[in-house]
């Protein structure tokens, strides 16, 4: 496993998913990686890695898509899992060697800047890792070079307002504090919500055939199972809305807190809570 934390300190996505970020993740990871599963599945199918290939998986997090991945390029394929985040790629390391799978490597290390071995990977994927660089034009840049000859696969977020579970969380937590006007150019969740600044940026990194279509699912917050109190928490927690009302007061807070139960309870049924999600599945040729 390489590590090169010492000298991403100064590295702002270093400061968000290799402190607070990445712990907030680590400890709401199930429920985290029980939401993106459908969506995730939808990419991994999409991606179709085949027995052999040489694979990285940009964004890791806990390593469930880095698993997958190794089951399918099977003994003589290689599966990267690459994260900033240091305590995620711990977490993951130890699912990998749990599960018994020896075609397996991790690296502590951001893809914009890492220096990735040209043409090493027939396969680069990404499910939702990819919005957060500081410089995407520079990340992809470096990342086509490492997928010289092979694809890419990714799936990310569609625009806001096909996604309401995030529409209409944000909606409530508006209705107690004013947010700020988001900047849709800014590394975030939806940094990828228009397909053509996305398909711009790989074009100019050196990709080609580039292809982004629209998938439709579900979005289960709080993970698979969830009932509207739990979802609720989790809300309040991991994605840090809690905080984000505590400026207003208590009062203010259980508004939040009542309101997203309520929301929630209109989204329930077998599986927990799912809402509609909207995500791009985008692939293109190096």
């Amino acid at each position: 496993m390489s590590d090169n934390s010492s000298s991403m300190q100064d590295d702002p996505a270093f400061e968000d998913w290799g402190g607070e970020m990445g712990e907030r993740w680590l400890t709401y990871l199930d429920q985290f990686e029980g939401m993106i599963a459908p969506a995730g599945e939808a990419a991994l199918a999409k991606a179709s890695a085949q027995p052999g290939e040489r694979v990285l998986d940009v964004g890791c997090g806990g390593g469930a898509s880095t698993l997958a991945l190794a089951g399918a390029v099977g003994p003589d394929g290689h599966v990267t899992g690459l994260d900033i985040s240091p305590q995620l790629i711990e977490h993951a390391t130890k699912r990998g060697r749990n599960a018994g799978l020896e075609n397996l490597s991790w690296m502590v290390a951001d893809a914009e800047t890492e220096e990735l071995e040209q043409g090493a990977y027939d396969l680069v994927f990404s499910r939702f890792g990819i919005m957060f660089f500081h410089d995407s034009e520079a990340a992809f840049a470096n990342i086509c070079k490492a997928n010289k000859g092979g694809r890419l696969c990714c799936v990310v977020w569609g625009p806001p307002p096909e996604n309401p579970w995030v529409l209409k969380m944000g909606e409530i937590v508006a209705s107690v504090v004013e947010q700020p006007e988001p900047d849709p150019t800014a590394p975030g969740p939806f940094r990828f919500a228009n397909p053509e600044t996305f398909r711009a940026i790989l074009e100019g990194a050196g990709y080609r055939e580039v292809a982004i279509e629209p998938w439709h699912g579900p979005q289960l917050v709080g993970g698979k199972g969830a009932t509207p109190s739990h979802a609720a928490r989790f809300a309040m927690e991991a994605f840090n809305l809690e905080e984000s009302v505590a400026e207003a007061g208590d009062e203010a807070k259980q508004k939040v807190l009542h309101d997203l139960q309520a929301l929630f309870a209109e989204y329930h049924g077998d599986d927990g809570v799912s809402m509609p999600a909207m995500t791009w599945l985008v692939s293109a040729q190096a």
